[in-house]
């Protein structure tokens, strides 16, 4: 089988692709006139983000309370990187969220 390059490949498609018809009733007004988007994120997911946020900010407290400074142990250096990640986590998905909302 032959290989094709980009450009021929381009070049096949461009010339196989079925042409658009022209439709006079479709104009920019029409454009103008579609209702509007609705909201992606809804008070339920928001509700989510908020009971999460709380959750962790109680594990954070607990795991401070916990802690003892003169023997660390590996249960407690488990229990904080599955504390960090999962904060990190948090974050990331609200921040997210937020910057690509469209």
């Amino acid at each position: 089988m032959d290989k094709i390059d980009d450009s021929k490949l381009r070049e096949i498609l461009k010339r196989e692709q079925p042409k658009a018809g022209d439709n006079p009733w479709f104009t920019r007004k029409v454009m103008n006139r579609l209702p509007e988007k609705k909201e992606k994120f809804n008070w339920i997911e928001n509700l989510i983000y908020i009971l999460c946020g709380v959750i962790c900010v109680l594990c954070w407290k607990w795991f401070i309370e916990d802690l003892n400074l003169s023997a660390i142990t590996v249960g407690e250096l488990l229990k904080y990187i599955i504390l960090i990640s999962s904060t990190m986590f948090l974050i990331g998905a609200s921040i997210k969220k937020w910057l690509f909302s469209d």
